[in-house]
């Protein structure tokens, strides 16, 4: 399974969604994990066109509550 990891996708200033070099870079990827600092729940919008994502974030119950690919923190086991 191929993995993109991204997080800190919080800067207002760099726009709604990641910049087009993160669509080359998953190009591929079959699960986005985000390792936090979403600055909105429309950037996992966006990178879903991709790849599922699923993301931690400090607080996620009062910035993201009800979104089910955000939680506090997670515990994978892949492919074993």
């Amino acid at each position: 399974m191929r993995i993109g990891v991204i997080s800190d996708t919080h800067t207002p200033g760099a726009g709604k969604e990641p910049p087009p070099e993160v669509v080359r870079a998953f190009e591929g990827v079959e699960l986005i994990l985000h390792a936090g600092d979403i600055y909105i729940s429309s950037c996992l919008d966006w990178l879903e066109r991709i790849a599922p994502v699923t993301a931690v974030e400090l607080g996620s119950q009062a910035h993201f509550s009800g979104d089910p690919r955000v939680a506090e923190k997670r515990v994978f086991e892949l492919e074993g």
